[in-house]
């Protein structure tokens, strides 16, 4: 049977799953959101979804990202925090207009800051702890030009090694696969710095071993990345990202 594609292929399921999987267990402020980035072109436009509401951030996927690919920020982002730097900004905007004008100028463009919310994805100090580990595993082949990634197999064997166990949710991208831990309690700054220092260093360890390269890329509580239900590829091939049964390839499985 042939995969559907596009629009057809975005899957509510798949997402409530992975939601009720990484953001749903735990208790978040009251201004928590999940931020939906989607792609279109070079520009990358967010909008900001209460938390606790799964199906309004499903229908924000569905509206602005049934012919694109989505992002959705692994950690929530606290709303008055992005409401406080967009006042910000516009206050610094308007003392750099008002002293352009003193001096005859006009203030240039690329002096002043975003005060659109649309194009506000957070900094590091609007954003709530980190509900999961996250690892990004290219493989060789498919788009990438890289001739050292590990294969398919490979990859497999190495997230059957991870100390902590299977992912809570594994998503192959048709590249690569997505692994995410959740986590049973939201960490402290300095334990969420300690979970990626550590994971960063198993995987090199691993990749090093292997002779193999390991994306050690800086996952941070600003990281958004691709989620269960939503597309993958480019131009007009988007399929659906695929969820896999991790404990199948682990042996886990009952």
């Amino acid at each position: 049977m042939q995969q559907p594609t596009g629009a057809a292929a975005l899957d509510r399921d798949a997402f409530l799953g992975h939601y009720n999987a990484i953001w749903a267990p735990h208790t978040w402020p009251a201004d928590a959101v999940l931020t939906v980035t989607w792609e279109r072109g070079t520009s990358k436009p967010s909008v900001h979804v209460p938390i606790t509401d799964p199906e309004a951030v499903w229908d924000a996927i569905v509206r602005h990202c049934s012919g694109c690919r989505a992002l959705v920020g692994i950690a929530p982002r606290s709303m008055n925090m992005l409401k406080a730097r967009q006042d910000r900004n516009i206050a610094s905007n308007a003392a750099k207009t008002a002293a352009a004008s003193a001096r005859g100028e006009a203030a240039s463009p690329k002096d002043l800051l975003t005060t659109d919310l649309k194009f506000m994805a957070g900094g590091k100090d609007d954003v709530y702890p980190l509900p999961a580990l996250f690892a990004d595993l290219d493989v060789l082949g498919g788009s990438h030009a890289a001739t050292d990634l590990p294969t398919r197999a490979e990859a497999e064997a190495l997230l059957a090694r991870f100390p902590v166990g299977p992912p809570t949710i594994l998503i192959w991208t048709g590249g690569g696969y997505h692994a995410w831990w959740g986590l049973k309690a939201l960490p402290t700054r300095l334990e969420e710095t300690s979970a990626l220092d550590h994971l960063r260093e198993w995987l090199r360890v691993e990749g090093a071993s292997m002779g193999k390269t390991i994306d050690l890329g800086p996952v941070s509580r600003q990281t958004t990345t691709r989620v269960a239900g939503t597309l993958i590829g480019k131009g007009g091939d988007l399929r659906a990202i695929t969820v896999v049964d991790s404990a199948s390839f682990m042996g886990l499985a009952a």
